[in-house]
């Protein structure tokens, strides 16, 4: 269900899906289910089946913990309104962006130094979550290093063609295995001399992780980079900031992290190096990167006023409330700060998700849950007569939340879209 729902949802009212985040995990010791872990977890999270009277019956019992964000929490965050409309930041972004862009357009194809400069701030740019606002300058900067000739290397260097190899597969551009066929011996090993670049390294693993099926040379890859990062953090000899990145790395590689997470992470580490250099394009990430946390707030504080409205929360006690771990997951999903609306309605759509398997699995008897399935399959609110109140109460917050999401779709898109969601909320209740 989650899935067709975020299919639905998404190109209906989303302008950009890229780049979902691999990997969200909830905390420890807390049921998130639906809440906080990706789609396929989400999807795994709604096993919907009927249970056994005394199975339903013993099971009625379980509490789960309360919400640590509670409405009058979430209300009180007090929003930067200097960041997001109260001075001129457009024209700010304009400036600081002007700057990035020489940065990137100076550096000339031809020579290597300048090749791999350009590389590095291209890398720079995106891991500070810039990328967006450079889409086309680095767009033409890729297309020109696209085939491999083009990039002078350097004997042994494999710091550099791996990072070339990563930007070009992280921007779903051809980019061929065999140029790390150079760094190979004669046994199909990746050489010895290699080990000791920690960079380089690390650079490998990373690459390493954008590997295609039957790839071979990148699972050696992986092996010989995944082996020599855990020794070297063995050692005594690495620098701490290499090492932290290095760790960071081995536990998660970088690209299936939440991204928003990873910006803030690498926009930290850059103030610790303070380098003069790059200081424009750190303050831009960070004016960015602020301007962006007051939009998600706002969001956050929007879903739970509707939250709040349908007393689900309050009159559901048997249920998670876990509306901060849904939006959570929804702004991994959509970060962007244009899709806003997008990233409200599939908060909605995992709360109630959520609030739906519980009443399977938790609360509802063998006839209730019967009754309320087929409601649900009938799609019809003439059908909750006999339910109880708890399940007329959520069955009409689904309803409503689908027909308003519907009609606000079809003002916005021109798309009906209500008999799809119907349809797979209802594939739920008979699965």
């Amino acid at each position: 269900m989650a899935s067709k729902l975020v299919m639905v949802v998404s190109a209906a009212g989303c302008n950009n899906q890229k780049n979902f985040p691999a990997n969200i995990r909830p905390q420890p010791g807390r049921r998130l289910g639906a809440a906080a872990d990706g789609c396929s977890q989400l999807r795994s999270a709604m096993p919907i089946c009927r249970v056994r009277k005394e199975e339903a019956e013993r099971r009625s019992t379980e509490i789960y913990e309360p919400s640590s964000w509670t409405y009058d929490y979430i209300q009180s965050l007090k929003l930067n309104h200097a960041v997001i409309g109260e001075v001129d930041t457009e024209k700010i972004m304009r400036a600081l962006e002007e700057d990035v862009m020489s940065q990137i357009t100076r550096y000339e194809d031809g020579c290597e130094l300048e090749q791999l400069s350009k590389l590095v701030l291209i890398d720079d740019v995106q891991k500070l979550g810039l990328g967006k606002h450079f889409e086309m300058v680095i767009s033409v900067a890729l297309d020109n290093l696209l085939c491999p000739q083009s990039f002078v290397q350097q004997e042994h260097d494999i710091y550099s063609t791996a990072l070339h190899f990563r930007l070009l597969r992280q921007s779903d551009r051809e980019a061929s295995q065999y140029m790390f066929k150079p760094y190979m011996d004669h046994n199909g090993g990746f050489k010895a001399s290699l080990r000791d670049d920690v960079k380089g390294m690390l650079a490998l693993y990373e690459a390493s992780h954008f590997a295609k099926d039957g790839e071979e040379i990148l699972v050696k890859a992986r092996e010989f980079s995944t082996l020599n990062l855990r020794n070297h953090l063995k050692g005594i000899m690495l620098d701490k900031n290499l090492a932290a990145q290095v760790s960071h790395a081995l536990e998660l590689p970088s690209h299936c992290r939440l991204q928003r997470l990873e910006v803030r992470r690498h926009i930290e580490e850059q103030y610790r190096r303070k380098n003069r250099k790059d200081m424009a394009l750190i303050e831009a990430a960070r004016l960015n990167y602020n301007m962006t946390q007051s939009v998600l707030q706002s969001d956050l504080q929007d879903t739970s006023r509707w939250w709040e409205e349908t007393g689900l929360a309050t009159q559901l006690s048997f249920a998670r409330d876990r509306l901060t771990e849904c939006f959570f997951w929804a702004a991994g999903l959509v970060p962007e700060p244009e899709s806003r609306e997008c990233r409200k309605e599939l908060t909605k759509l995992a709360v109630l998700i959520t609030i739906i398997d519980d009443v399977y699995d938790v609360h509802g008897t063998v006839d209730e849950l019967e009754l309320f399935t087929q409601a649900v399959k009938r799609w019809d609110i003439n059908c909750t007569s006999d339910l109880p109140h708890s399940m007329k109460l959520c069955f009409l917050a689904l309803y409503n939340t689908i027909n308003q999401m519907a009609c606000s779709i079809l003002k916005d898109k021109g798309v009906n879209v209500e008999p799809q969601l119907a349809e797979t909320v209802c594939s739920v209740a008979s699965s």
